[in-house]
């Protein structure tokens, strides 16, 4: 017998909570019964009375959400993104989110949608973190936010595996495979964008895992329960606009880009060209990818000062991992103080202190690893059977040396209340874990981990690609 037979009340509140958790526009007659419970002719019976309320629409074996309803579906979706959103600001230095600068600086808002809901009976689960690298810092302090938030899910997480790819999308793939085959109940994937991987990836959910990307989306793989991140295009966008109005508008720029490929990277360089050309006479001198390295930034930085006397006006970097080599070919070149051009940068703890060490005028935008925190506990929340947003924003502030604010971008906090002078240069800030997080000496303990040891140091240390 159905769960719902008991009234129509009872009938009509499972219909409409199953559309209200539905991520699409409509439901199936068959799909309905199934969630609800209900009879056939009852829920004909049902959905009519509520069709004539406009409650639900009725067409050819379909049941939609109606006008009346539609409102207030809306108003449970907003605040369950409002909800995770608020979750997801996890660092002590995080405050307001993003300031206002120019209109048209952030893309719009998504359309809000949630996950199906697939309530199950299992009370622990097998969770598989798929990571496309170790390459850097920040990667590492991804798979610390992220095995921080396993500890904390207690006897409900049977496991936690997860595997590194060095960069292989074949690899990955064939990673994300044996993760599922394996058992896995739920997915959360940082990936390169292959189609290999989205492939791999369908054929999971078609299996019944749950799915939640984080850090990067996979063009043509649409099925994902949710998909984490913080905004490139508010990276590229606010850098490179505070860098040319720091100039004036008029200068000679050097773009030091992440990896080539990443879209991470891509994002934030195409927001940031978008801004310079608003500046007829912003010159950009030369770009060069450095894959997040700050040995192949200060290379490059290097080559240039050697052939020029004073090359650049500005320096442009998506992240403090490269920003920190090209302040270190400065430096090595003996310039100093103000005689060093404005650079933009963020994440890495060492770019701001040599920033302040060094008077270098510097705006941050942290791309903040807590989204691997926030990314484990909405795929929990998924598995759970709970609702969960599409997408999830993780926040950051802007991050501006003292004076040097501009007319579009000010500062939600200063360089010298974010640097941490008594952490390791490698700390990559707002982790979400704790403010004593240090990544050289990260434990944890939590299933699939006999070590209390953390997957990335014993990944690199060993040069596997699994742990768990």
């Amino acid at each position: 017998m159905g769960r719902h037979r008991q009234n129509g009340v009872d009938g009509a509140i499972a219909l409409l909570s199953a559309l209200a958790e539905c991520g699409e526009d409509a439901i199936g007659t068959k799909e309905a019964r199934n969630i609800t419970g209900v009879p056939r002719t009852s829920l004909h019976r049902i959905g009519k009375v509520l069709a004539e309320s406009g409650l639900v629409s009725l067409s050819r074996g379909r049941i939609a959400t109606g006008d009346k309803a539609s409102v207030l579906r809306k108003a449970y979706a907003k605040q369950v993104y409002t909800d995770f959103q608020r979750r997801s600001t996890r660092d002590v230095s995080v405050r307001t989110g993003f300031p206002k600068v120019i209109p048209g600086y952030f893309p719009a808002s998504p359309v809000l949608s949630l996950g199906r809901a697939r309530p199950t009976n299992r009370r622990r689960f097998h969770i598989g973190f798929s990571n496309t690298s170790l390459g850097n810092d920040w990667r590492m302090a991804l798979v610390h936010s992220i095995e921080y938030g396993a500890g904390g899910l207690g006897d409900a997480l049977d496991r936690l595996a997860i595997r590194h790819a060095d960069d292989n999308a074949e690899l990955q793939s064939l990673q994300i495979r044996s993760l599922v085959e394996d058992g896995a109940d739920g997915l959360l994937v940082s990936a390169e964008n292959s189609p290999l991987i989205a492939a791999e990836l369908e054929n999971a959910v078609r299996r019944g895992v749950r799915v939640v990307l984080v850090d990067r989306a996979i063009g043509g793989f649409r099925a994902f329960d949710s998909f984490v991140n913080s905004s490139d295009q508010l990276i590229g966008h606010v850098t490179a606009l505070w860098l040319a109005e720091t100039l004036q508008g008029r200068g000679r720029v050097l773009l030091l880009p992440g990896k080539r490929g990443a879209a991470p990277a891509i994002a934030r360089l195409a927001a940031a060209k978008e801004v310079f050309r608003r500046f007829p006479d912003i010159c950009i001198t030369a770009c060069h990818w450095t894959d997040w390295r700050p040995e192949i930034a200060r290379s490059r930085v290097e080559s240039h000062l050697r052939t020029r006397e004073r090359p650049f006006d500005g320096v442009w970097s998506d992240s403090g991992l490269q920003g920190v080599g090209s302040l270190q070919a400065y430096l090595a070149a003996g310039y100093s103080g103000r005689d060093i051009p404005p650079h933009t940068g963020g994440d890495l703890n060492q770019v701001y202190k040599l920033a302040l060490q060094n008077d270098v005028r510097m705006v941050a935008v942290d791309y903040p690893p807590s989204m691997g925190l926030v990314g484990i506990e909405t795929l929990f929340s998924a598995l759970r059977g709970s609702p969960v947003p599409r997408t999830i924003s993780v926040r950051s502030d802007v991050i501006v040396t003292r004076g040097d604010s501009t007319r579009s971008v000010s500062s939600t906090m200063l360089f010298e209340d974010h640097v941490r002078w008594d952490l390791p240069d490698q700390l990559i800030l707002q982790s979400g874990i704790s403010r004593a997080y240090d990544p050289h000496s990260f434990r944890v303990r939590y299933p699939g981990n006999s070590y209390n040891r953390s997957a990335a140091q014993l990944a690199r240390q060993s040069g596997a690609g699994t742990h768990g």
